[in-house]
């Protein structure tokens, strides 16, 4: 397995605990909006993280990175099923946390 499939193994996993302590229920649809996400940013975040590993950039560049992404955090799954905006936020945000976190532990 490769240090970015072991990093989003470990978004993925991440994401669904995440859900799990904000929505109690939707962790599958939450699951399905974290890999949606990195999906979406693939390019990106391949990139960042490759940079992230040869010391480029740093743990403050990277997240500013994916900050920058995160309109592209759609939460459509989650939307479907009702969650409030709030809830939705919160998650969007501990996901940010999650994407960070996650490369600097595995890249770093």
């Amino acid at each position: 397995m490769s240090k970015y499939d072991e990093f989003i193994v470990a978004l993925s996993e991440g994401a669904k605990g995440l859900a799990k302590d904000i929505f109690k229920g939707f962790e599958d649809q939450a699951t399905e909006d974290a890999r949606a996400f990195a999906r979406k940013t693939e390019t990106d975040l391949k990139r960042w993280t490759q940079q992230l590993a040869l010391k480029q950039i740093d743990r403050e560049e990277f997240g500013d990175f994916v900050k920058a992404k995160q309109a592209v955090i759609e939460m459509q799954a989650l939307t479907q099923a009702g969650i409030a905006a709030i809830k939705l936020e919160k998650y969007r945000k501990g996901l940010i946390d999650l994407v960070v976190n996650n490369a600097c532990k595995i890249f770093n």
